[in-house]
């Protein structure tokens, strides 16, 4: 009786050692991973703002001086992919931006196809970076790479600064959608 509890024990002891072995106790990459998951959420947000904002509204400014959406969505495309691109040190693919009407133009003057155009875009920029982010690993975040011009700083600081960017457009894009009179979050997935 005494060998079967003892050998009963040694077993339970070797599994619960073999169980908590192949249990990670620390993820290697668990900066970058956590700042993908923000950047993803942020990019859904920022997606479904870009659609479920209507085509007659994307010359909406809260002000004249402000900004109109269409020029918001295609900056945020632009901004995303050239963060991305320092993030890992890669070419930005080129793309061509909607043309924009001259002048300040009506809400009226955004046709359907600039809409898709710009909502394209935004897509295109999000799954560049969700690329870009698995090619990042914490072990790289000390790297210096080449931001905003000539200025020398490390893959975390552009990581970091990629993360706030798209927060802040997020809250820009949703408050234009608030102010213009569409529900935000209505089609967030």
């Amino acid at each position: 009786m005494k060998l079967w509890i003892v050998s009963l024990i040694t077993i339970v002891a070797f599994a619960a050692g073999w169980l908590l072995r192949s249990i990670p106790l620390r993820h290697a990459n668990a900066t970058t991973e956590a700042a993908h998951r923000e950047f993803d959420q942020h990019a859904r947000k920022i997606l479904s703002t870009a659609e479920s904002m209507p085509t007659g509204k994307y010359g909406y400014s809260p002000a004249y001086s402000d900004k109109y959406f269409m020029e918001i969505v295609t900056q945020v495309a632009f901004e995303t992919m050239t963060r991305c691109g320092q993030l890992v040190n890669s070419r930005i693919p080129s793309f061509k931006l909607p043309p924009s009407p001259t002048g300040r133009p009506s809400p009226d003057a955004f046709p359907q196809e600039m809409k898709d155009q710009a909502v394209k875009l935004v897509k295109t920029s999000m799954d560049l970076c969700d690329r870009e982010f698995l090619l990042l690993n914490d072990s790289q975040l000390n790297e210096i790479v080449t931001a905003q011009g000539a200025q020398r700083v490390t893959k975390a600081d552009v990581m970091m600064d990629l993360v706030s960017y798209v927060a802040e457009a997020e809250s820009e894009m949703d408050t234009y959608l608030k102010l213009s009179g569409i529900a935000s979050g209505t089609s967030v997935r």
